[in-house]
């Protein structure tokens, strides 16, 4: 998975249709799949969700479009990145009379990621998002009861004794 994302990529999708085709031949075998999340990869990955999150909400409030179907192109990031910033619950900076001030983009994304919830729990949210997002994929592939889920994991930050999953899920055959 991509740092802070639950998304498959074309790469993994092919990886778990392999492994699907494979499991095919071996009815008796059960997958049992943990999600992990790991503070090193992700945090920073969940900090730019969050900005992007922020200026699709800005646009889809600008617009009437539905938030799922709102995208923010290169060419208008800056407008939706002022409006996110504009629109934020946050500390800014203020100017001599109080307003607050005009930032340039790489400071507002700067302190709107310094506003974007990480921690244990959105780590451990993203671990399970990113274990659902197998299991469905895997669910026209082979039977529901062959796909089961563990408790997802986060990573100690600086973990380096191979225990670790990483921005993935791992699985176990029973």
């Amino acid at each position: 998975f991509a740092p802070g994302s639950d998304d498959l990529s074309a790469a993994a999708r092919e990886r778990l249709d392999a492994l699907a085709a494979k499991l095919k031949d071996r009815p008796a075998l059960k997958l049992e799949g943990t999600g992990w999340a790991d503070p090193d990869i992700d945090t920073e990955g969940l900090r730019q969700a969050h900005v992007e999150q922020l200026m699709r909400r800005a646009k889809a409030k600008s617009t009437g479009q539905d938030l799922s179907e709102v995208v923010v192109e290169p060419s208008e990031r800056s407008t939706w990145l002022k409006a996110a910033y504009k629109a934020a619950d946050i500390k800014k900076p203020r100017n001599l009379v109080g307003l607050a001030q005009s930032l340039p983009d790489d400071q507002m994304v700067a302190l709107l990621k310094a506003s974007a919830p990480v921690g244990v729990e959105p780590l451990k949210a993203l671990a399970d998002e990113r274990a659902n997002a197998v299991k469905a994929y895997l669910a026209d592939k082979l039977d529901a009861e062959r796909v089961r889920l563990t408790a997802s994991k986060v990573a100690s930050e600086g973990q380096a004794d191979g225990k670790s999953g990483g921005a993935s899920v791992q699985f176990t055959l029973r």
